[in-house]
C-alpha cells in the first residue's frame, strides 16, 4: 500500500529553456564550494522563467530556442528584461 501511495504524487516543475556558450563547475574556496553554472545564456533563462509568471506559463524558451523546435511553440508575449535594450519574446511551449 505504501509504494501505492507514493505514485499518487504529483511533482510539479517549471522550466526556462536558452542556449548558448557558459562556464560551469566548482567554485568557491576549501570551506564553501558549489558548482554552478555562469554566463548570458544563463542569466536569460533565469529571467525567462520569472518573466513566465507574468504569462501564467510553467514552460518557456527563448526565441533563439524557439528557433530550433519544430512545432508546438507559440509566443507568450514581449517583455523588457534587465540586462537586455530591446524588448524579448517569451515563448511557451
Amino acid at each position: 500500500a505504501l509504494a501505492d501511495a507514493c505514485f499518487d504524487n504529483k511533482v510539479d516543475f517549471r522550466a526556462a529553456i536558452h542556449y548558448g556558450t557558459f562556464h560551469y563547475g566548482n567554485v568557491g574556496g576549501s570551506d564553501r564550494l558549489d558548482f554552478t553554472a555562469i554566463g548570458r545564456p544563463v542569466n536569460l533563462a533565469a529571467r525567462l522563467l520569472t518573466a513566465a509568471t507574468e504569462f501564467g506559463c510553467d514552460d518557456v524558451l527563448s526565441a533563439e530556442a524557439a528557433a530550433h523546435v519544430a512545432e508546438g511553440c507559440t509566443p507568450a508575449g514581449d517583455i523588457r528584461l534587465k540586462g537586455y535594450a530591446e524588448p524579448q519574446t517569451v515563448w511557451r511551449f
